[in-house]
């Protein structure tokens, strides 16, 4: 920075200020100040481990680059490094990682997704991304990305654009549908003495467009609630389209059982869980002084030192 012009620096501090700018948010201040895990956790602790990251649809725009950050550091770190061992690959990890992106084309442009779905397979990982439409996708990534391209498996329900639905038509192929004409001759008054029948073989897709959108959803009471599943499209690398239904999470057993979990912090004195918002409770322990690894031992008759709260602690106790 002392290298550089006045003007050139103050532009330079300009921008570095912008970017930094949604640390200075109190909550956000408060949840990056530290951190109980790491992303090493994720694939080598001793048990499986699962972190969500849950932003409501009013924080996805403020809350994006934050996001941002923390996918793209979770593919570098998992990608960083291949061990070799008698002329092949092993598995430098204990367990292997599920990213699962709903919503994918709310965070905006990931390269860091685009280039590494081609590799991440290779290091243990396995990406699930969910978009509401092609034209979506392509909209954000460009018609020409490869995302899907590098999708060993794509599922795919009734679309209601015809973009999406030609493309599915294109996806499931043709099949050979057989006509039989019969054609019959003769005179007028007399009987048909006559008949030939001709029988030609034709192409036509396996699912038009419209019969794509068309393919049933599922269906729901007058509460919203869903009573059956609807149909979709898998589409698997190398194998033949299948026509499936879905499954209805709470239809099964085992995970019905696993959407009751509770969650985590649930107890008398939080009875709906911790959380960062304005107007609910926090642990104590939020807030209290930690020590620094560095610092030296205390003596018996030293007096403690005062401790002095962070600007965002301070916000939050006020």
């Amino acid at each position: 920075m002392t290298n550089k012009a006045e003007n050139e620096a103050s532009g330079v501090v300009s921008t570095a200020l912008t970017n930094l700018a949604l640390y200075r948010d109190p909550v956000v201040a408060l949840n990056t100040a530290h951190c109980d895990f790491r992303i090493h956790d994720l694939m080598n602790h001793e048990k499986p481990v699962n972190l969500y990251l849950v932003i409501s649809p009013a924080d996805i725009d403020r809350m994006r680059p934050l996001l941002r950050l923390m996918v793209d550091m979770i593919v570098r770190r998992i990608c960083s490094k291949m061990e070799f061992a008698d002329g092949s690959s092993k598995a430098g990890y204990k367990h292997r990682l599920l990213l699962l992106l709903d919503e994918f084309t709310s965070l905006g442009k990931l390269p860091i997704m685009e280039k590494a779905l081609a590799y991440i397979a290779g290091y243990g990982g396995k990406v699930y991304i969910i978009v509401q439409d092609i034209t979506q996708l392509n909209a954000v990534y460009g018609k020409d990305n490869a995302l899907m391209a590098n999708c060993h498996v794509r599922i795919a329900y009734a679309p209601n654009t015809i973009e999406t639905a030609k493309t599915l038509s294109d996806m499931t192929g043709k099949t050979t549908v057989v006509e039989e004409k019969v054609s019959l001759s003769g005179s007028r008054t007399g009987h048909m003495k006559n008949a030939s029948v001709n029988v030609t073989e034709t192409a036509r897709p396996l699912l038009t467009p419209d019969e794509c959108m068309r393919l049933p959803g599922p269906e729901k009471d007058s509460q919203g609630r869903v009573l059956k599943p609807g149909d979709m499209l898998v589409f698997t690398a190398g194998q033949s389209p299948i026509y499936g239904r879905q499954i209805l999470y709470f239809f099964d057993p085992v995970f019905s059982a696993r959407a009751k979990i509770p969650v985590p912090g649930l107890n008398a004195v939080y009875p709906s869980g911790i959380s960062d918002s304005l107007y609910q409770p926090r642990p104590a322990s939020w807030y209290s002084a930690r020590p620094s690894s560095s610092a030296a031992p205390k003596t018996a008759d030293a007096a403690p030192a005062p401790t002095q709260e962070n600007s965002s602690e301070r916000y939050f106790m006020e």
